[in-house]
């Protein structure tokens, strides 16, 4: 795209964002465009642009009290989590929003989405969240639900990390104070395999040898996989050969993958697989893209895997 349509857009937006008088008298706001594109044409390369373009305004001279992101709520899943991964230690909140209807239509719900975010960007903890409608939810752990809906987004197996009524009340949550970094790194190579019954390995199969460099496993229930048929089994093995990791999750979105219930669990952890627990999707997916930018060795990736670094590792009962 060039650089005087983003620039033509972003006056464009600017403008309509002067004009919305209830958002001028909270705060003092500046607009930049990354890209026009629909979401699902979003890429990691734009994630890491997105989070470039973050890094040097908080880095810069007048580090603001907060950032809001506009994005499509297709994807929007996807690049919250990526966000919360690439940084630690902010200095503000950074807050995502968007809606199931555009600013000019009627009856749209942006209005208020965007100013609740800015609500939350201004007095919210200095972490990577979505607002949306009157919920607060963590970047890390949060899915798109419903297409026809307002209330639109989930936090499956994670609570909330607060609600907007008549005040903003942000639940209590332990606070990490960490040194401010910022990486990008990012490597896509992975795939997902979804198990339907009667599934022939070969599909698997044909996953690990196109070049892969991780594996996601969507399995049965709490991280079933067949055993009188042993073919899965058999492609975790020759993953275990090929130094491939097998992060093994659930078709369930509630609820936590847990290897001990079942044979089929039990066998798949003695072929090496990564469970889980109850990571969102979104967030399974963006953290092994993440582990693979920053090169994290075979023989390390389960332990890293298995260690929060922005609470998305959902412990039974949750986050105390």
């Amino acid at each position: 795209m060039c650089n005087g349509h983003v620039g033509a857009l972003r006056d464009s937006f600017q403008s309509k964002i002067d004009s919305l008088d209830f958002l001028s008298d909270e705060a003092h706001i500046d607009c930049d465009v990354l890209c026009d594109v629909d979401s699902s044409d979003m890429t990691p390369h734009h994630w890491q642009e997105l989070g470039r373009r973050i890094d040097k305004k908080i880095t810069g001279i007048d580090v603001p009290k907060g950032i809001v992101v506009i994005h499509g709520t297709d994807t929007l899943a996807w690049t919250a989590a990526a966000l919360s991964f690439m940084f630690s230690g902010l200095p503000c909140p950074i807050v995502f929003t968007g809606s199931q209807r555009p600013l000019e239509v009627p009856r749209s719900d942006a209005r208020r989405n965007l100013f609740n975010a800015l609500e939350v960007a201004l007095k919210g903890p200095h972490e990577v969240m979505l607002v949306f409608g009157d919920k607060i939810f963590r970047g890390c752990h949060v899915s798109k639900d419903s297409i026809f809906q307002f209330d639109a987004f989930r936090s499956y197996n994670m609570p909330l990390m607060g609600h907007i009524g008549l005040d903003v009340v942000i639940s209590p949550y332990k606070s990490r104070k960490k040194p401010y970094w910022f990486d990008s790194r990012i490597d896509s190579a992975i795939a997902v395999w979804t198990l339907f019954p009667g599934q022939s390995a070969d599909i698997g199969r044909n996953i690990i040898n196109s070049g892969v460099k991780a594996l996601i496993v969507e399995g049965f229930g709490a991280g079933n996989v067949p055993v009188i048929d042993d073919s899965v089994l058999r492609i975790f093995e020759e993953c275990q050969s090929k130094k491939i990791p097998v992060v093994l999750s659930s078709q369930c979105r509630n609820g936590l993958v847990q290897p001990s219930l079942y044979e089929g669990g039990r066998q798949a952890l003695k072929k090496g697989a990564i469970f889980a627990s109850g990571m969102s999707r979104e967030a399974i997916q963006v953290k092994i893209m993440v582990m693979l930018g920053r090169k994290i060795p075979y023989s390390k990736f389960a332990k890293e895997f298995c260690r929060s670094w922005t609470d998305e590792i959902v412990e039974p009962g949750g986050i105390q």
